[in-house]
């Protein structure tokens, strides 16, 4: 099943295509007329069906996906028909305000917790964290509103683009799920599958090429002057160089106060074997996370 949510890649959606059109672009689905809907070329060609609903009488079990245009948001039966088909909604937005929005989506998900409807036997595409709704902000709105959306209604947002396929990719840094695109899709495509793959996964994970240059740009503790073994380390005995990899400057209360165990010459770097004793562990509130209690310290 094709999850959508804001760690997994960007649904695209062509509007307006037909399905070979849309597959030979790289869409992930085709909207299709709701009236007299038929998925399958789209289920042929490997894409989800999307229907573009206007009447809670023609609302396709077998879709992948429904949308509502922007000039359903004040419709509450045809919202609240859409969250009991069990069948997740894309829900337009567009010329309403951020109340509207909200009031929408009270009526959506009241609808579908009290019908708690079974999923769709045909279902393949779902929500990251098992919701059923996903509200499309545009077409071509200013992209910051999706942030605020969001924010507001603890529902994830997609956005609708008849732009330049640089503005697709500017909506998906800035968190769009699903993208409903008219116009160039092949451009649109690569645009964002390039602004994904610079966007990366939600963590902070350096690339061995960054640690490899990170660790000939930082510094190692090495001897300002020759030492001898024996000689006890003070602050004036310690120089910092790079390239990094040993000891490094924020390490100097653990090698100040120490004993060498051999000579080392000036420049030559200062090991963690050429110090007595074992060095001290970090202090738990210098780690990464809070510490859970007050340091006494």
């Amino acid at each position: 099943m094709r999850l959508i949510g804001s760690h997994q890649p960007c649904l695209l959606l062509a509007d307006g295509a037909d399905p070979q059109a849309a597959a030979d672009a790289g869409f992930d689905g085709a909207v299709l007329p709701a009236a007299g809907f038929n998925a399958a070329a789209c289920v042929l060609l490997g894409l989800l069906a999307v229907a573009d609903v206007e009447s809670p009488d023609a609302i396709p079990a077998s879709a992948d996906l429904l949308l509502l245009r922007g000039g359903e948001i004040t419709n509450r039966p045809l919202i609240e028909a859409c969250a009991v088909s069990g069948v997740p909604l894309l829900l337009g937005t567009a010329g309403s305000t951020l109340r509207e929005v909200t009031r929408a989506v009270g009526w959506f998900q009241l609808a579908f917790r009290k019908a708690l409807p079974a999923a769709p036997s045909r279902r393949r595409v779902g929500l990251d964290g098992g919701g059923s709704l996903v509200l499309l902000h545009g077409p071509d709105g200013p992209l910051r509103a999706m942030a605020r959306m969001a924010e507001q209604t603890l529902t994830p947002v997609g956005y609708e683009l008849e732009g330049e396929p640089a503005t697709g990719a500017l909506a998906v840094a800035v968190g769009a799920c699903v993208l409903l695109a008219h116009g160039d899709g092949a451009a649109l495509v690569a645009a964002v599958r390039e602004a994904e793959k610079l966007l990366g996964e939600p963590r902070k994970q350096p690339t061995p090429q960054e640690v490899e240059a990170a660790t000939r740009s930082r510094r190692s503790i090495v001897a300002a002057r020759d030492l001898q073994a024996g000689s006890q380390l003070a602050a004036e005995d310690l120089a910092f160089l790079p390239p990094g990899g040993g000891l490094g400057p924020h390490e100097t209360d653990k090698v100040i106060g120490r004993s060498l165990t051999r000579d080392v010459g000036q420049g030559q770097r200062i090991q963690v074997d050429d110090l007595d004793g074992e060095l001290p562990e970090p202090p738990p509130w210098f780690g990464p996370r809070p510490p859970r209690e007050k340091p006494s310290n």
